[in-house]
């Protein structure tokens, strides 16, 4: 594979926490949390990591996104070590990737209007270049000028996802971290935001990193999957592979217990 069509590559990623507990003799356990995982992602594709609740997956996003540090491995992002860079570059270098997470209320300061939510996000000192961006990020996700002034605790959850996506939006990235992005809402929000991530993605030739337990979700959204396992990668494929035909006892529990097959 060429190597501008990467625009991520995990190599032999390891990550271990310290438990909450003690062991017998009164020092904290280790957990791994993932083990010698590597990935590699197409520019423009969505990529998927599957697995139950304490599988890794999450612990990967994190990684990246740099709020866990890794006992070994590296994360390359456009053929740079996002671990060895020094900080001001690694700043610039991360508007470049974004994050979606599950929780809107969490992601959303309570204290902060739509606009000033996104206009936060947005890199440039002129403040009507400013604001005009700002109504532009909200049309490309469903929401009008007319929430500008609102706060998140006058949104709908479905809108505050909306919003958390404009933001993400807001710098331009290359990579989209979607963790979990439509598990806390209802079947009927959760159609119309898959949709809007869909039509994104064309319109921008945006790459998603898709992290979820829904495989419903991750048939809708993926072009391949990586499944996850107690912190070790048990199989890789096309979606149309996975799907169809999955090799890994694990991805075909999966698969059954979530009614696709």
């Amino acid at each position: 594979m060429d190597n501008k069509e990467l625009i991520l590559r995990i190599k032999e990623l390891s990550i271990s926490y310290r438990s909450s507990g003690s062991s017998f003799w009164g020092s904290k356990e280790e957990i791994v949390a993932v083990n010698d995982v590597s990935l590699t992602v197409r520019r423009g594709k969505t990529f998927a990591i599957v697995g139950e609740s304490g599988s890794g997956k999450t612990s990967i996003a994190m990684s990246i996104l740099g709020f866990v540090k890794p006992v070994s491995g590296t994360v390359e992002f456009n053929g740079m070590n996002l671990f060895s860079l020094e900080a001001d570059k690694r700043r610039k270098t991360m508007r470049l990737i974004q994050p979606v997470f599950q929780d809107a209320n969490s992601a959303l300061n309570p204290r902060m209007t739509v606009e000033t939510s996104l206009a936060d996000s947005i890199d440039t000192p002129d403040q009507l270049q400013k604001r005009e961006q700002t109504n532009s990020l909200l049309r490309s996700v469903g929401l009008s000028s007319d929430h500008m002034g609102k706060y998140p605790h006058q949104l709908s959850g479905g809108q505050k996802q909306r919003l958390c996506i404009a933001r993400a939006l807001a710098p331009e990235p290359e990579l989209l971290i979607l963790d979990e992005p439509v598990s806390a809402q209802d079947l009927s929000i959760q159609a119309q935001i898959l949709s809007l991530l869909l039509e994104i993605k064309k319109a921008k030739n945006i790459t998603y990193l898709l992290i979820s337990h829904d495989l419903n979700v991750v048939r809708i959204l993926a072009d391949r999957v990586a499944v996850m396992r107690s912190g070790i990668l048990v199989e890789e494929a096309s979606c149309e592979k996975f799907f169809s035909d999955p090799t890994h006892p694990y991805s075909q529990e999966l698969l059954e217990n979530s009614g696709i097959k």
